[in-house]
């Protein structure tokens, strides 16, 4: 009997001692962890291009991820209606909130920009955050959400978020999206410069008009022709007489030097 009970407490020992060890080194740290963790909401125009895990940047340095991403309704003017205010009929459309997942708190500055972009054409959208330039006493109060908070937005996919002060941030499109949109919204203007181009060529191709009569006439580049060769004759044969000209010129030289004594004599110089 007296053996039964010290195995029985050994076996009770040695439970409680992994159960404590268990809390000390697994349950108490992630606990710590899970209410270390920043929570930085943001005002988002579009989520498009972005994904839960997206890298989010400080000045181009990583700094967290996106967690998680989803809409909330806006009033007329674009000021999120609380979830209070949800059936009271003012809703005039949807703005998407973007839970980042930070390793550091971001101090904001009134020139703050926070935008979505594509680092280069083919690349994840990334949110990158430029915190601004100021002295530490224009750092704006960022409300930075719980985690318990962040656990029921999104359980309910919902949140009251009165009194906090949110980011927002510009979008930017991929240079492929933006020369789409582009050409999407001027595709009539695009329609009639190509069929403005198109008759101008079948006009030039089927000889009708000045230029095409210029072009396709075979007597015109005839007569091109033979007035270029005229004029390659007209260099050459100039080309020749200056030729001429300079040769002669030591003969001229001679007979100046041999007639003008000859003819001042002649005059009765002294």
């Amino acid at each position: 009997m007296r053996e039964n009970w010290k195995e029985a407490a050994f076996g009770m020992f040695f439970w409680v001692a992994m159960i404590l060890l268990f809390v000390q080194t697994i349950v108490l740290p992630a606990e710590k962890d899970r209410l270390a963790r920043i929570y930085m909401p943001v005002i988002l125009k579009s989520a498009q291009g972005l994904r839960e895990g997206s890298r989010v940047t400080v000045l181009g340095v990583d700094k967290g991820t996106v967690l998680h991403l989803t809409y909330l309704p806006v009033d007329r003017i674009g000021r999120i209606i609380t979830e209070e205010d949800i059936g009271s009929g003012r809703q005039q459309g949807q703005k998407v909130l973007a839970i980042l997942h930070m390793n550091d708190p971001v101090e904001l500055r009134p020139d703050y920009r926070i935008s979505t972009r594509y680092t280069t054409v083919i690349s994840d959208k990334v949110v990158d955050i430029h915190p601004g330039n100021g002295p530490v006493a224009d750092i704006m109060p960022v409300s930075y959400l719980s985690p318990n908070e962040v656990f029921y937005l999104m359980k309910h996919g919902r949140i009251s978020l009165a009194g906090k002060t949110i980011p927002e941030a510009q979008n930017f499109d991929d240079p492929l999206t933006a020369v789409a949109d582009v050409l999407s919204e001027n595709r009539i203007a695009l329609r009639h410069v190509i069929r403005n181009t198109r008759e101008i060529t079948d006009k030039i191709n089927k000889g009708h008009g000045t230029i095409a009569a210029l072009i396709n006439d075979d007597r015109l580049m005839l007569g091109l022709e033979e007035t270029l060769l005229e004029a390659d004759g007209l260099v050459r044969d100039g080309r020749d007489l200056y030729e001429s000209l300079r040769e002669s010129r030591a003969s001229i030289d001679l007979m100046e030097g041999y007639l003008i004594p000859v003819i001042s004599v002649a005059a009765g110089a002294p």
